[in-house]
C-alpha cells in the first residue's frame, strides 16, 4: 500500500499534499526503512508474547504434572493400605475358621 502511494506521488497524480508531506514523500528510502523497523518493532512485540505463552504454558504443565504425581503417589499408598488390611483381614477369618475346624 505504502508502495503505491509512493508511486502516485512519483507520478505527479498525488495533488492535495501539504509541502511537510510532500517533503517526507519525497525521501522513499526513509519511508521504507522506517516501515522495516516499525513491522521489526511489532514482530518483536509478537515473538516477546509468544515466548511468555511458552513459558507459561510450560510452567502450568509442569505443575498440573507434579500435582498428578503426587495425588498418583497419595493414591496408590492408600491402596496398598487398603490391600494390606484385606490382607490381614482375611488372615484372621481363616485362623478363626481353622480354630473352629479343630476338634
Amino acid at each position: 500500500m505504502i508502495q503505491e502511494e509512493l508511486e502516485h506521488f512519483a507520478a505527479g497524480q498525488l495533488d492535495e499534499l501539504t509541502p511537510e508531506a510532500a517533503m517526507v514523500l519525497g525521501d522513499k528510502e526513509l519511508i521504507l526503512a522506517s516501515m522495516n523497523t516499525s513491522h521489526d518493532i511489532h514482530l518483536g512485540k509478537i515473538d516477546g508474547l509468544e515466548d511468555k505463552i511458552v513459558t507459561n504454558e510450560r510452567k502450568n504443565f509442569h505443575s498440573m504434572m507434579e500435582k498428578d504425581r503426587k495425588d498418583s503417589v497419595k493414591r496408590d499408598r492408600s491402596r496398598i493400605t487398603e490391600i494390606g488390611a484385606i490382607i490381614s483381614r482375611n488372615k484372621h477369618e481363616i485362623e478363626e475358621l481353622l480354630r473352629e475346624m479343630e476338634p
